[in-house]
């Protein structure tokens, strides 16, 4: 039951229309999401588990360490701890449950 409710805490942050590579800046780094998404829109949201990037109302890439970064960005003697390049991961595809009839 908590698992179920865990999914659905998420707080929207912002759009970005990511650039040719399929990137943006964040933390004055370059956040790289997935090529295959260049020029389009992507939705970013702040969940539990990190930064998910959602297109269509679907996540298809998390940045797992977002909180970590978060807070040293804040910190300015800790920003020398954030990577020159900040990664996301791709999501697995989401799979609806098949009803046998």
């Amino acid at each position: 039951m908590l698992d179920r409710l865990e999914s659905f805490a998420s707080y929207e942050i912002g759009r970005r229309i990511l650039s040719a590579s399929g990137s943006f800046r964040l933390f004055n780094r370059d956040a790289h999401v997935d090529a295959a998404l260049a020029r389009q829109e992507v939705i970013f949201f702040e969940t539990l588990e990190g930064l998910e990037a959602r297109v269509g109302g679907r996540g298809v890439a998390i940045l797992r360490d977002y909180r970590t970064y978060k807070q040293k960005a804040v910190r300015f003697c800790s920003q020398h701890e954030i990577p020159k390049v900040l990664r996301f991961e791709p999501l697995p595809p989401v799979r609806s449950p098949r009803i046998a009839v």
